[in-house]
């Protein structure tokens, strides 16, 4: 199967202050027509810098992103996490017929009802979208992002905010679109368990690099087992039934175990300050490649 893009040892630093940080280095892959691609790796690892690259929003400071050599140009849409796509005082309909307009898509009306069919939008696509849940935003969101019909579809964080029932029916949303408009999707994700499930191959990504590439059903060979030991548990503050990852309290002290890509445990981890929690005692398995 013949590539639709090409990144050839592609650089980006930022420079804060007096302070240089390489957040890319010498990074080349290929993502080919009709693909599914995971990308994992801890925080700060160039993951959402290196999509930005590739959509166009920001320019590598050395290498190339090289497009396929037919005559239509490669569409490319990013979807970044937390960001927001839409206007939240129009409805779902109005924010798919505004975006329709300002990318002069010339059977609009027909192109917006095959995306609200798809993406099971009907009952809500005549709301006021800044009432819409997490998971009615990313379906807008997603719907906007495919007006254009694009080639390549990069996802930042699919997943977050979503309870796992969401999670596996956008595994379903996602698998549809790219049976029905052929496309190539890359997605970063946290979630190795989405990850596992809807994509087909998966980059691992440290310090602006790639370390390996795996087949998805692979994943689990490569997890990331964390040990825990918190102080300043307050059973009266936060209970462990909302921790969703494995626990046990002894006194003040409360003990945590998980995979380090895992969505509940990353969710975790990113609450520890706000709930009062010190980290007192941290082990991992580092991966064995």
């Amino acid at each position: 199967m013949s590539a639709i893009l090409k990144v050839n040892k592609v650089c980006k630093a930022y420079t804060d202050k007096n302070n240089r940080k390489q957040v890319l280095n010498n990074v080349s892959l290929e993502i080919e027509q009709n693909s599914i691609m995971g990308i994992v790796g801890p925080n700060g690892s160039g993951k959402t810098t290196l999509l930005k690259i590739l959509s166009g929003l920001i320019a590598p400071d050395s290498g190339e992103v090289i497009f396929n050599d037919s005559e239509s140009k490669t569409k490319v849409e990013l979807l970044l996490e937390g960001a927001r796509s839409f206007y939240w005082n129009l409805t779902g309909r109005e924010n798919l017929d505004y975006f329709s307009t300002l990318f002069h898509i010339s059977d609009s009306d027909q192109r917006i009802q095959d995306l609200v069919e798809l993406l099971e939008m009907k009952d809500f696509i005549n709301e006021l979208s800044g009432n819409y849940s997490r998971g009615m935003q990313q379906k807008l969101s997603i719907a906007i992002s495919l007006l254009e019909l694009p080639d390549v579809l990069l996802l930042d964080e699919p997943t977050n905010g979503l309870d796992q029932d969401s999670i596996k029916k956008l595994i379903s949303i996602l698998n549809d679109l790219h049976k029905k408009y052929n496309l190539a999707i890359l997605v970063v994700c946290h979630d190795l368990n989405f990850i596992k499930n809807f994509t087909k191959k998966v980059l691992f990504v440290r310090d602006g690099s790639i370390e390996k590439e795996i087949e998805s059903h692979q994943i689990e060979l490569y997890k990331k087992p964390v040990n825990l030991v918190l102080e300043n548990y307050n059973q009266k503050k936060i209970t462990t039934n909302s921790f969703r990852i494995p626990c046990e309290v002894t006194g003040k002290e409360l003990r945590v175990s998980g995979d380090l890509y895992n969505l509940d445990f990353y969710k975790f981890m990113s609450s520890i300050d706000d709930e009062g929690l010190k980290i007192k005692e941290i082990t991992f398995k580092e991966f064995d490649w």
